[in-house]
């Protein structure tokens, strides 16, 4: 299976999906003109991934931004690794900008919705 690197630009993000290491990794803005195209072939990487996934793996997921569109990619996303509990050890880190007060809401809704998955909160300082 092979790796996919994207980088970011002013409104999507930069995105790794490394199967030999066993990590995805999200980062940056993501506000893409079309979002569902964008994740598309993220979607169909984490798809095919969780067939034979690595022993271990890791999730960093670090959006500045995300709008409502993400947030629904998101959701897809979610349920792919709630699908998939018990086939891998999985690590959900969802870094946030301590000096944002609004990170704490977004955290805890994906939290609630999906108990299943363990979210680590990552605090960081972004200035």
């Amino acid at each position: 299976m092979k790796s996919i690197n994207i980088e970011g630009c002013d409104n999507s993000p930069k995105v790794i999906l490394n199967f030999t290491e066993g990590k995805i990794e999200i980062t940056g803005e993501s506000y893409p003109e079309n979002t569902f195209d964008f994740y598309q072939p993220i979607l169909t990487w984490l798809y095919d991934y969780f067939n034979a996934p690595q022993k271990r793996t890791i999730v960093d997921l670090n959006l500045l931004y995300f709008n409502s569109s993400t947030v629904q990619v998101l959701f897809e996303i979610f349920d792919i690794f709630q699908d998939n509990i018990g086939k891998t050890e999985l690590i959900i880190n969802w870094y946030y900008d301590k000096d944002d007060s609004d990170w704490q809401d977004d955290f805890n809704y994906f939290a609630e919705e999906f108990e299943m998955l363990k979210f680590n909160a990552v605090g960081e300082s972004r200035t």
